[in-house]
C-alpha cells in the first residue's frame, strides 16, 4: 500500500506536523469493470442526453427534465419553482425563466437552469411556443 507524508504548516504558529495517510486501492479502469457493474449512465440521477427534439415533444421533455431536477437539485432553497421554456423558432436557442426570484438566483435555481438548458429544440415554424412546468425542490 502506498503512503504519503503530508506536511501541515500552521500559518500563525510556524510549527510543522507530519502524518501518514494511507490511500485506498485505485479504482479499476472502465475496461476492467464487468458489464454487471452499473456505470455512470445507470445511476438514478443521470441527466438525459443532449439531443434535439421536435417542438411537439416539448411537454414530454419538460416532464423528464423536471423529474431529474427534483431528484438532483438540492441546495439552499426549497419550494416550488415555476420554469417556463421558450425555444426560438430558429432552433437550438431556448429562453429559460424561473420564478420566484429567490429560487432563480440561488444555487438550486442554477441547478434547475442547467438541467433545462440541456433541452435542444429543432427549428420549427413560427409562432413561438412555450411551455411551463413546476419543479418541487426539497
Amino acid at each position: 500500500m502506498r503512503r504519503f507524508v503530508v506536511l501541515l504548516v500552521v500559518a500563525c504558529g510556524g510549527s510543522t506536523k507530519a502524518s501518514h495517510v494511507d490511500l485506498p486501492a485505485p479504482l479499476p479502469s472502465v475496461s476492467d469493470q464487468s458489464s454487471s457493474t452499473p456505470g455512470l449512465g445507470d445511476l438514478a440521477c443521470a441527466p438525459q442526453p443532449m439531443s434535439a427534439i421536435d417542438v411537439h415533444d416539448l411537454d414530454d421533455a419538460l416532464a423528464t427534465s423536471r423529474d431529474y431536477a427534483q431528484r438532483c437539485c438540492t441546495g439552499d432553497e426549497t419550494g416550488d419553482a415555476i420554469v417556463r421554456i421558450t425555444p426560438a423558432p430558429g432552433g437550438y436557442q431556448t429562453a429559460i425563466d424561473i420564478e420566484p426570484d429567490h429560487i432563480a438566483t440561488s444555487a438550486a435555481g442554477a441547478c434547475v437552469h442547467a438541467v433545462f438548458h440541456r433541452l435542444l429544440v429543432k427549428p420549427y415554424e413560427p409562432p413561438e411556443k412555450s411551455a411551463t412546468v413546476t419543479v418541487r425542490l426539497r
